[in-house]
């Protein structure tokens, strides 16, 4: 009576084992929903998430893979660029439409930021979209479309995606294998949107890779093709910065000084700075390059990872390669403020003390004003990206005619060492949805004594 016999039974039985399987799925599919793994396939679900978990906008977008992650401080360009900045940084191997996604929904939220800077390694271009890394997002199906750019699809890879997003038990993307094998960690719901963040050093420190001017498995070496998507993905990028009207900006990976003195570097980085030169204008769309910055195998984690320390001169190069830019765009059009006095609060200090910078910030214009005030300490001698101690950005507003007393305090780093250091203040005004920045050196200015 439980067992019916013949056709029936079997009818039943395959019914039987469809439902379950079915049903098997979907919980499976839900709870990937909810709880998603940490691995770093996900980093797009963070940015996505982070984007729809924000209650306002920012000013400056970090968009790329992890040679942006690694090597751009935010916090260096939220001081000097005004506003907050996020870093929407995904893993290396999504193609760059992951990148003109991200921007795409930003700007449907908030409308456009004010900069967007984009840095991926050179082979980073090479990377086209793959069924496994369009499925693993929790988003839902046809988001490419929404968002304003489809893969260049290739024959089946739809019905494979549908299969990979949403047949878990039969999908090679395997991401329900991650949570089986980590039990203990089944509902753990550790992962977190991306936020805007001030982070002063993002060197790597994991174990560093021994570079070897001979070996490709530790130095990029591919010639520069661009893949089709990440063609389409500049191109839409860049039309969108022209019609929306915001800065945006292509920087490169790190250099390693061997690589680039025995001539392996350059013809990639030629062809890349070719590439990117069919989208540029002078108005919008920029490449930003220091063909005179490399990096010794010492402060380079791997090829396109710094260590702590030489992201600080990757950073400050990058930044003040942009800040040359929009001084070039906004000459003409700023109010003539300026640092009407500077005093520290000690004329000389003992290691631990914290240096506090007392300025006045004077508007002799005939219009009011916009902006915010920064420095950072620096042994005497030496360029801005070996500073060792900084203030973060203080915001000012004043009318015609009106000065402002500000206290900038010495908090990000530390003063160790007997010696003078380089004061350099950055004075930056609102100009639009651009900045202008003067900058104001006081040589030897903090001094430290036993």
């Amino acid at each position: 009576m439980l067992h019916p016999r013949g056709k029936l039974g079997i009818v039943v039985s395959v019914l039987v084992a469809i439902i379950l399987v079915i049903t098997i799925n979907a919980l499976a599919y839900l709870y990937l929903q909810k709880y998603p793994p940490a691995a770093s396939i996900f980093r797009l679900w963070d940015s996505f998430m982070g984007i729809q978990a924000m209650d306002e906008g920012v000013n400056t977008l970090l968009l790329g893979d992890s040679t942006c992650a690694a090597n751009l401080d935010t916090g260096a360009f939220t001081d000097r660029l005004g506003g907050q900045t996020i870093d929407l940084c995904v893993y290396g191997g999504m193609a760059m439409l992951a990148d003109a996604w991200l921007l795409s929904a930003y700007v449907e939220k908030f409308g456009p930021p004010y900069n967007v800077v984009i840095s991926r390694m050179s082979h980073g271009y090479h990377v086209k979209h793959t069924v496994e890394l369009l499925a693993a997002p929790s988003l839902p199906w046809g988001y490419w479309d929404t968002l304003g750019l489809a893969p260049a699809w290739e024959e089946g890879e739809l019905s494979e995606l549908f299969i990979t997003k949403y047949l878990v038990l039969y999908s090679y993307a395997d991401v329900l294998r991650e949570r089986l094998l980590e039990f203990r960690n089944f509902f753990d719901t550790t992962r977190r949107p991306t936020v805007p963040t001030n982070d002063y050093t993002r060197g790597s420190e994991a174990e560093k890779v021994i570079l070897n001017i001979t070996d490709s498995e530790t130095i990029d070496l591919a010639p520069f093709e661009p893949s089709l998507d990440a063609t389409n993905a500049v191109r839409f990028m860049s039309d969108m910065a022209r019609e929306k009207q915001f800065q945006l900006y292509f920087v490169f990976e790190p250099e390693w000084d061997e690589a680039i003195n025995a001539g392996l570097r350059q013809p990639i980085l030629d062809a890349q700075i070719e590439y990117l030169s069919q989208f540029t204008d002078p108005t919008f769309v920029h490449i930003v390059w220091n063909e005179s910055l490399t990096f010794t195998q010492e402060q380079m984690q791997n090829h396109a990872h710094l260590r702590p320390g030489a992201d600080h001169i990757k950073t400050e190069s990058d930044i003040s390669r942009i800040i040359s830019i929009q001084n070039q765009l906004t000459a003409g059009m700023t109010q003539p403020i300026e640092l009407d006095a500077v005093n520290l609060n000690k004329d000389s200090y003992a290691i631990g003390d914290t240096p506090v910078i007392e300025l006045t910030v004077y508007n002799p214009g005939s219009a009011s004003v916009n902006g915010s005030v920064s420095c950072l300490a620096k042994p005497s001698g030496v360029p801005d990206g070996y500073w060792v101690s900084r203030a973060p950005a203080t915001g000012f507003e004043l009318e015609a005619g009106g000065k402002v007393d500000m206290d900038l305090e010495l908090t990000v780093g530390e003063l160790d060492e007997f010696g003078t250091y380089d004061l350099i203040v950055f004075l930056r005004q609102d100009v639009g949805n651009l900045s202008n920045e003067a900058r104001v050196e006081l040589i030897g200015y903090i001094k430290y004594s036993d």
